[in-house]
């Protein structure tokens, strides 16, 4: 009885959630929500759906990605969960970053990305962060970097890639293994990449940004060469 009590708040709430976000005349969603865990502590769909509300206030993030982590920790519903991290996440700029933490923990965890996921992460991740944005520090921080190298190969392996990704991808596998400190293959990369940009005469960005890389290379390929 006391599930089912928490089911039915944690629908009531994401009704009352839907309706305010709307802007239409609604309750206390967080009243609901907060009602069905007291009843159900460990219920999954009231923290993932209250997550999903805390992150309409923009002060309130750490508190969203408490209640995910107890929906995770539940080890119920999982897909639903991860549904919920995904669409909050990769629909706000600032939340991108929690995106490519959540599918790093799909991969440690064994879990299967689904292929509409994998596009926008691509398409607002890793794309964007890794070429298009020159600041990729931050993006580059979210995780340690070989953990980074290998949810990014886990994602999007070479072979999958639409043919127009395939020079993209290359730069952002290459900066990714500079990350991680393997400087010298980065370097190969980066310079068969350009040749063969050369060779069809390509121009434009993803040129650009492989000889600044390259170029960013150099010195720490001098220091490397020094220690040996």
């Amino acid at each position: 009885e006391d599930a089912g009590i928490g089911i039915l708040s944690a629908n009531l709430g994401w009704a009352d959630y839907l309706l305010t976000r709307e802007g239409a005349t609604a309750g206390d969603p967080a009243a609901q929500f907060q009602r069905s865990i007291k009843e159900e502590p460990d219920n999954v769909y009231a923290h993932a759906m209250w997550a999903q509300h805390l992150w309409w206030f923009p002060d309130r993030d750490a508190e969203a990605r408490q209640h995910f982590e107890r929906a995770v920790a539940s080890g119920r519903e999982r897909e639903f969960v991860r549904s919920m991290q995904f669409g909050g996440s990769l629909s706000r700029a600032k939340l991108v970053p929690y995106a490519v933490f959540v599918a790093n923990d799909m991969r440690l965890s064994g879990e299967t990305m689904t292929d509409p996921y994998r596009n926008r992460l691509w398409s607002a991740a890793y794309q964007p962060y890794l070429f298009a944005i020159d600041d990729r520090s931050n993006f580059l921080a979210i995780l340690p970097p070989e953990m980074h190298l290998a949810t990014f190969d886990w994602l999007f392996p070479r072979s999958a890639m639409r043919p127009g990704d395939i020079p993209v991808w290359r730069y952002a596998h290459a900066v990714l293994l500079a990350n991680a400190g393997q400087t010298a293959r980065a370097r190969t990369e980066l310079e068969a990449l350009l040749r063969d940009l050369n060779t069809d005469k390509v121009d434009g960005r993803i040129v650009d940004q492989t000889r600044r890389m390259l170029a960013e290379l150099s010195p720490a390929l001098k220091r490397s060469a020094v220690r040996r």
